[in-house]
């Protein structure tokens, strides 16, 4: 791989890094006031990155945000239990709309993640069909 697009391969993904870790998104809790939440946590650079300036603005960045599982101990007991040969539930898989409905992030959540990408002027948004990520 050449010099130039190893340049241009860290300077996307600190650019991501620093996109996401600038985020704050409200997320309902359960008082009635919402509270800001942190997306992601300050990100070190690679080893090697340096910072040579802004991309220009018609750069295209595929982004991803992954959001919790609205069940996270029984999405792990599951992936657990469908994955062990000794388990009566090996092999027995879910259906895209069964995991989601089970185990994808809170509507409330999802809303508001929406809604803070929107606001900081992204498109394109659509939510992965397991509920667990959305694009951007």
């Amino acid at each position: 791989m050449g010099r130039g697009l190893k340049a241009v391969q860290r300077r996307s993904g600190v650019m991501a890094a620093v996109v996401l870790a600038s985020f704050v998104i409200i997320v309902p809790g359960s008082t009635s006031e919402a509270s800001p939440v942190r997306v992601q946590h300050s990100v070190a650079l690679p080893k090697g990155a340096r910072v040579v300036g802004p991309l220009a603005k018609s750069t295209h960045l595929d982004l991803t945000a992954t959001l919790s599982s609205v069940n996270e101990p029984q999405l792990q007991a599951f992936v657990a239990n469908v994955t062990n040969p000794a388990s009566p539930q090996y092999r027995h898989f879910l259906t895209t709309k069964e995991f989601r409905q089970r185990f994808g992030a809170k509507a409330a959540v999802v809303s508001s993640v929406k809604a803070a990408l929107k606001a900081k002027g992204f498109s394109k948004i659509a939510l992965a069909p397991n509920g667990l990520s959305i694009k951007f």
